[in-house]
């Protein structure tokens, strides 16, 4: 019994304690893939738009966060503006284009564009001769009228919390705007928002909209934290080692530190000097280099990230050329759409006030419809462009010919699309054309 109690005792199994497995249950990332958390740790819970100054110093300093807010309001006016108001004649809406473009009105309105982007939300200030603390009056003929572009952050509203123009709750009074300590009534302020914000952290935003670079924080910090190591790469891409004898204790000297450095810097000048370098038996020098490789595909994916996050394609985002077999034109067209939508979109209600307004001052005419047009944002070539002439010019002849159009109707269509430039008698109505009658074909069966 004694013999079989101490073999049994024998292959009994020995347990080991130790924290090797706590270690690693610790070191072990408990997060799975469809956790929220994630996301959460993600996402960030103070609103960038909020920060005046570091959106000012950042538009200021940094070439890519100007491009991402001017190239689409740029891209979105160029060629100008069509205007057609009813009331007035093709001639007076070319003059009433031409005053617009010398009082700067289209120009204050893309500054608006830019500021929404940048802070979220901006406006138009109309200046008349008028107390600015007034509702705005019926503008005669011949007033003075012109037109100031603001962002959000110097349209201080009366109404902080909603930042809508309504009547406070329990008085008579109305909010009113404060621009630089001078008080501005709500009627003479055309406003135009940032992107919309959801509805809980609408309020934060006090009734403005959000920041286009809200959306794209964490790929503009990617791309600058990639130039900054790039920068400090290139310092240190090239390093001369020196081996002193006697380093350490040289150093623990008054002098030592003196005598090193004269000893480097002789070092040096001799070794860029006479291409040479003469040093004790017990020094040592080696040199050493960093290399730059993988560093480009990293910014390409970063470039790629960017593009992606704001829609914008790196022909335009950073004046890169399409490569390969493609042209390119797939990625303008999506962000045609992105500029159609987004910009255009957003200025023509200030356009059309401010075309009502700058039509009180010039002709006296409050007009009931004002149409706002753009350019078409693809660029055709010399031959594309020529092509689109001819089929417009060969369209409005043939409904000349059928005695659909008169000849002043068919100048007026021409030069209103830009294909006919010249003033001719029929466009001025000095001379009527009339269409080539038609010569009937006889009929055989009547022969």
């Amino acid at each position: 019994m004694g013999k079989g109690r101490k073999k049994a005792e024998k292959a009994s199994p020995v347990e080991l304690h130790n924290s090797l497995s706590s270690l690693v249950a610790s070191l072990t990332s408990s997060e799975e893939i469809a956790s929220p958390f994630t996301l959460a740790a993600a996402a960030a819970y103070t609103p960038l738009s909020l920060n005046r100054v570091t959106l000012s110093y950042a538009y200021m300093t940094i070439g890519l966060i100007q491009t991402i807010i001017d190239q689409p309001v740029e891209d979105a006016f160029r060629g100008g503006i069509k205007l057609e108001v009813p009331e007035l004649s093709i001639d007076e809406c070319a003059a009433l284009h031409n005053e617009m473009e010398e009082q700067n009105d289209i120009k204050a309105v893309k500054e608006a564009a830019r500021w929404a982007r940048l802070f979220g939300g901006g406006g138009l200030l109309t200046v008349t001769g008028q107390n600015p603390g007034t509702p705005l009056s019926e503008i005669e003929e011949g007033d003075d009228l012109s037109f100031i572009s603001a962002d959000r952050w110097e349209l201080l509203h009366g109404n902080i919390v909603t930042g809508t123009p309504v009547a406070l709750t329990g008085t008579k009074e109305t909010p009113w705007y404060s621009y630089y300590g001078k008080r501005v009534d709500p009627s003479r302020v055309l406003r135009i928002h940032g992107r919309e914000a959801p509805s809980f952290v609408r309020g934060r935003l006090q009734g403005w909209g959000m920041s286009e670079i809200e959306r794209c924080i964490r790929s503009i910090n990617t791309f600058l934290k990639l130039q900054s190591v790039v920068f400090e790469l290139v310092d240190e891409a090239k390093i001369d080692v020196f081996n002193i004898e006697g380093f350490n204790m040289t150093l623990a000297t008054p002098s030592g530190t003196d005598e090193v450095s004269r000893r480097i810097q002789l070092a040096a000048m001799l070794k860029n000097y006479k291409r040479a370098l003469v040093m004790d038996k017990e020094d040592g020098y080696a040199q050493k280099q960093i290399s730059f490789g993988g560093l480009a595909e990293i910014f390409e994916q970063a470039r790629i990230d960017l593009c992606s996050d704001l829609k914008m394609p790196a022909t335009k985002l950073f004046g890169q050329s399409a490569q390969g077999f493609s042209t390119g034109a797939e990625d303008i067209e999506n962000y045609n759409t992105v500029v159609e939508g987004d910009v255009r979109h957003n200025v023509k209600p200030l356009l059309r006030e401010v075309v009502r307004l700058r039509c009180q001052q010039m002709y006296g005419l409050n007009p009931e419809t004002v149409n706002i047009g753009f350019y078409p944002l693809r660029v055709l070539d010399g031959v594309q462009e020529e092509q689109v002439n001819t089929s417009r010019t060969n369209r409005s002849l043939q409904l000349f010919d059928r005695d659909l159009l008169t000849g002043k109707e068919v100048m007026d269509f021409l030069k209103l699309s830009g294909t006919l430039t010249m003033q001719t008698e029929v466009g001025k109505g000095l001379r009527s054309a009339e269409p080539e009658p038609q010569e009937e074909t006889p009929n055989p069966k009547e022969k």
